[in-house]
């Protein structure tokens, strides 16, 4: 038997994310995506003859626009690859969405087996999905570039154009929007669709519309509620990390030299310092390496953790609000028919 989910149930959002296993997955989501975006902006670096820093800015000085770059064959690279980001990163989330399906819904207990077999199956449309919307984006932006070739015409090209700039205007508006329509649904929501309902990439983008024009209201306001709570329960996490760490490096005194303790904790901030101290000194600097780097996933793990556990139980609970409303007008239908 499953249990109904409500919007009452955001308030299990954060027991339900204080989990290593959620946090780990979610922590690894982040970091593959920021090294897969990386590792094609430094490929797009090679390829443009330019350097690292500068592909970057241009993307940051302009995000909203497809064309910030000096050749079209640049935007499409770059908004392709980061729609693999977001699909490397939906792989990893959709585990975390499934176990809170597990755990809420089923009352199982979250076998990460389970996490592992649907993502066999779903991992294409996980990664596809983002691509062919980007794929579509791109579409769009070329169909303007086509119809701005026109102004090459001669006399009659620039009076065409200048009475498109209108028309042109709201086509721009609504590729802003679709955008960011897009990183909103891609983010998190569509990795928690597929998890939930394990269906096809186009079944899931129909659902999360489904859910946008029937419960939009709803929709924002608990996801901005979800946004604040998350950071601010991050921020206690956070905090509670630097001040576990502080107490064992006290209590880390009386059992280490004091030599050997400050050589841990000199390695533990910076990966990329040389290690000092022989032998011991590489063994130190490489378990002081690991534990920051186990740490930092799980930190900053926890608040993508939070957020995909957020948004599981919304969707579920959406959802359930679209049914029962759905079941009350069947209902006063089947009530008017008999009163007939």
């Amino acid at each position: 038997m499953q249990y109904k989910i409500g919007y009452k149930d955001l308030s299990k959002t954060v027991r339900l994310s204080i989990d290593i296993r959620k946090m780990l997955f979610a922590g690894i989501a982040f970091f593959s995506a920021i090294l897969v975006e990386a590792g094609f902006i430094k490929i797009l670096a090679l390829l443009s003859s330019e350097t690292f820093l500068q592909v970057v800015a241009k993307f940051f000085a302009s995000p909203l626009s497809v064309t910030f770059f000096e050749h079209p064959w640049q935007s499409v690279f770059f908004l392709t690859s980061l729609s693999l980001s977001f699909g490397v990163f939906s792989l990893f989330i959709s585990m975390v969405s499934r176990i809170v399906y597990q755990e809420i819904v089923l009352y199982k207990y979250p076998h990460i087996n389970s996490a592992l077999t649907f993502l066999r199956r779903r991992w294409a449309s996980l990664i596809f999905g983002p691509i062919g919307f980007s794929l579509f984006i791109i579409f769009l932006a070329l169909i303007q570039g086509a119809v701005l070739q026109l102004g090459r015409i001669s006399f009659l090209g620039h009076t065409f154009l200048s009475l498109l700039i209108v028309p042109l205007y709201f086509y721009n508006v609504f590729l802003i929007f679709l955008l960011i329509a897009g990183i909103f649904v891609f983010s998190t929501m569509y990795p928690v669709v597929l998890a939930v309902e394990e269906t096809t990439a186009d079944s899931a983008v129909i659902s999360i519309i489904n859910i946008v024009k029937r419960k939009p209201f709803a929709l924002i306001f608990y996801k901005l509620l979800l946004l604040v709570w998350g950071v601010l329960s991050y921020a206690m996490v956070a905090a509670a990390s630097l001040l576990a760490l502080a107490l064992a490096k006290y209590f880390m005194q009386y059992f280490l030299p004091q030599d050997k303790l400050q050589l841990f904790f000199a390695n533990l901030p910076g990966l990329g310092t040389a290690a000092t101290g022989g032998v011991m000194g590489h063994i130190t600097w490489f378990f002081a390496g690991l534990s920051f780097v186990f740490l930092l996933i799980i930190v900053i793990g926890y608040l993508f953790n939070f957020l995909a556990v957020g948004d599981t139980i919304l969707y579920l609970a959406i959802k359930e609000a679209i049914l029962d409303e759905d079941r009350k007008e069947v209902d006063k239908l089947i009530y008017r028919e008999r009163e007939k």
